[in-house]
């Protein structure tokens, strides 16, 4: 499921905010299992991936829970940065190697009307909430499978790229489980 994605050339908001980040971001190589984002840190940036994968960890007594994933086309990022100098308590961690571009909210409301500015800043708010109202229904609502078919049916050129553990991981299940699944015999 896409997280932040930015559709390109599909709608005015999109292509404004591409060509911002094509002028302003910074590109960057991440290596794999580079973290792009750290639990415990203050980040002022979000990042727009170019190619690779990246996944979202939350560390809790002693174990790793993956949130979810984010793939070439999505913004990433911590939205409660936004509201003010808040530790981000999960790690981003590139799957792959991947190429990313880095914008600083900063140098992003420099760089647009106070008006566009607040409007993505809005954006980005209201589709961080809409992700983790997604996330918490799906693991409620749906199986394994199901979510697994949907990761299937929006991102099948990117999921062989994806570790079976961190796969598994992701939907709650075994590695057996999964290749059960996968091999159509759940």
């Amino acid at each position: 499921m896409p997280e932040f994605h930015i559709h390109r050339n599909h709608d005015k908001f999109s292509i404004d905010l591409l060509a911002a980040l094509q002028k302003i971001g910074k590109p960057r190589h991440v290596q794999r299992l580079e973290s792009v984002m750290t639990p415990d840190t203050t980040n002022d940036f979000f990042f727009y991936i170019n190619k690779g994968i990246f996944k979202t960890v939350r560390p809790i007594n002693d174990r790793e829970f993956i949130l979810g994933f984010t793939f070439p086309g999505d913004v990433d990022g911590d939205p409660a940065s936004l509201l003010g100098a808040s530790r981000t308590d999960f790690s981003i961690v590139a799957v792959a190697d991947a190429e990313i571009t880095v914008c600083r909210w900063q140098d992003l409301e420099q760089e647009m009307k106070k008006e566009k500015y607040l409007a993505t800043v809005n954006f980005f708010l209201a589709r961080y909430v809409t992700v983790l109202q997604n996330r918490l229904i799906d693991s409620l609502a749906i199986t394994a499978e199901d979510r697994y078919k949907q990761l299937v049916n929006t991102h099948v050129k990117h999921l062989n790229e994806i570790p079976v553990s961190d796969m598994a991981g992701y939907l709650g299940i075994t590695k057996q489980s999964l290749s059960r699944i996968r091999n159509g015999r759940f």
